[in-house]
């Protein structure tokens, strides 16, 4: 009797489930901040008047992606991501690997270099390539804003010739700043070897201390001494000018050097080459 008391009280005498609307229909706010109702909106341009998002004058245009094969974890309190392990990073055309990448997110600047394997010997050294201009390296650091690296005991070809260098900077012509005349690469190298042989060790080539390389151009040396094996010869030059355009010019043909035991040290395919005309060279 108890229950059927209460029942009978709590039981209301007015319908009020009619103002209920039964329509299966879910009507979402405007503003509702649901990911699912907000639509990918492209990124305003800076330079909009009617942007509403400002943006850091150090920040880059394009996104920065990047992976690793083994692990990689953020420090969120240097604003630093570690990425191990056949790690690469791509901004726009530029792309980057090695076994290790540091990316400092405030300062848009990657640190890459090998790991030692199981051995102890040191792989997945840092691979550059910006689409323009390739380097393999011991250790290198770019400035994604800038446009600027340093490069150490690095590798590079540029036509016939190959560039190593101890420590190389690299200038892209996409320097923000501004900082060249015309909008061209820029290569400095200082402790570099300019040969036309392409082992890993070069078997000869002209040791200089400083040289500038613009690419397609023209590579200019200071003082150089000619090496083979690794060793001085008496032959100096106090600088060096090496057209390496890809177009017609006159200019010397490099050629080799040669060490016969019968007739000694001796040079081999050496030249001078003048283009005449589409149809006819002489050399």
């Amino acid at each position: 009797m108890l229950l059927t008391s209460l029942s009978a009280q709590t039981i209301p005498q007015k319908d009020t489930l009619s103002n209920i609307s039964t329509s299966p229909k879910l009507s979402v706010p405007s503003d509702s901040t649901l990911l699912a109702s907000r639509p990918i909106r492209p990124r305003p341009s800076r330079d909009s008047a009617k942007a509403k998002v400002k943006y850091s004058e150090d920040a880059l245009e394009e996104p920065v992606d990047f992976e690793a094969r083994d692990s990689q974890w953020i420090d969120a309190k240097n604003r630093e991501v570690h990425l191990f392990g056949a790690a690469k990073v791509t901004y726009e055309q530029l792309v980057l690997t090695a076994d290790y990448i540091v990316l400092n997110l405030d300062e848009n600047i990657a640190t890459a270099e090998g790991l030692p394997d199981s051995l102890g010997r040191m792989s997945g050294t840092p691979e550059f390539d910006d689409g323009s201009q390739k380097f393999n390296a011991k250790k290198l650091r770019y400035n994604f804003k800038s446009g600027k690296g340093i490069i150490y005991d690095g590798t590079t070809q540029q036509n016939d010739l190959f560039l190593l260098g101890q420590k190389t900077k690299y200038i892209s012509k996409n320097n923000e700043k501004e900082e060249l005349e015309k909008k061209e690469d820029v290569v400095y190298t200082s402790g570099a070897t300019l040969t036309t042989c392409n082992h890993s060790k070069p078997h000869f080539g002209f040791r200089c201390k400083k040289i500038k390389i613009v690419p397609d151009r023209v590579a200019i040396a200071g003082p150089s001494n000619l090496e083979i094996a690794g060793v001085a010869t008496p032959i100096f030059i106090p600088f060096g000018f090496f057209p390496i355009s890809k177009q017609k010019q006159t200019g010397l043909l490099q050629g080799e050097f040669d060490i016969s035991q019968t007739l000694g040290f001796g040079l081999q395919q050496w030249g001078w080459y003048f283009p005449l005309s589409e149809q006819y060279d002489l050399v």
